[in-house]
């Protein structure tokens, strides 16, 4: 779900600044495809993140550190979640406000 609601923020976001290109030089298929490859970039760095942060107490365990479960908490996966998400909004919102030229 949470990966869900990440991709349908850059796919919004990506149509804005097709938008906003659009009104400006015309419409151009690089900078869509540009677009999509820099938010597809985005979304495979945040999961990886997250991967890497469920992988790592196996690791340690395979090498005899010894880790509790408590230090990776579902907080933890939430600020990461939601600072992607962040950085989507406010550039949605930005976005917005240069199409109504608020």
């Amino acid at each position: 779900l949470f990966i869900l609601l990440l991709g349908l923020l850059f796919i919004i976001n990506t149509i804005l600044g097709v938008l906003i290109g659009t009104k400006e030089d015309g419409f151009n298929l690089k900078k869509l495809l540009y677009g999509f490859l820099k938010g597809g970039i985005v979304i495979l760095c945040t999961i990886s993140f997250c991967f890497v942060i469920e992988i790592i107490p196996i690791i340690l365990n395979r090498i005899d550190i010894n880790m509790s479960e408590e230090i990776i908490t579902f907080i933890e996966l939430m600020t990461i979640i939601t600072t992607a998400y962040k950085k989507y909004v406010l550039d949605i919102l930005d976005k917005l406000k240069k199409i109504f030229n608020i």
